[in-house]
C-alpha cells in the first residue's frame, strides 16, 4: 500500500475505472492515524466484502476491488456501494461493475 503525505481531512474518492470489468482503484485519505474501514455492499445493503479492517497512518492510500465478494465469487454485473468509516467520518460512492464489456 502506497502512502502520501497527510491530507488534511478524511476522504473517499471516486473508483476508478467507473464502471469497470475486473478490477476497480479507490483511493482514501486519512487526516490521523484512524482505524479505517471500507466496505462493499451491493443496492439490497449486503456486505459483499470487507477490503480495509486496519489503523492506518495518516496519509493517501489506494485499494483494488476485483469485483468479488469475500468467498472470491465473481459479482454480478451492477451498481455496488463502497463505504468508508474512520472514526466519526463515514462517506459512500457508488461503483458500477459491468461484466458485459
Amino acid at each position: 500500500v502506497g502512502v502520501d503525505a497527510a491530507p488534511p481531512a478524511f476522504a473517499l474518492e471516486s473508483n476508478h475505472p467507473n464502471p469497470f470489468t475486473s478490477a476497480t482503484t479507490i483511493d482514501f485519505k486519512v487526516a490521523e492515524r484512524s482505524n479505517v474501514r471500507i466496505e462493499i455492499f451491493d443496492l439490497k445493503g449486503s456486505l459483499v466484502r470487507t477490503l480495509v479492517n486496519e489503523t492506518v497512518d495518516a496519509g493517501g492510500y489506494p485499494v483494488t476491488w476485483d469485483g468479488t465478494d469475500a468467498a472470491g465469487h465473481v459479482m454480478a454485473s451492477g451498481t455496488y456501494i463502497a463505504t468508508m468509516t474512520a472514526g466519526s467520518f463515514t462517506s459512500s460512492v457508488k461503483m458500477s461493475l459491468d461484466k458485459t464489456q
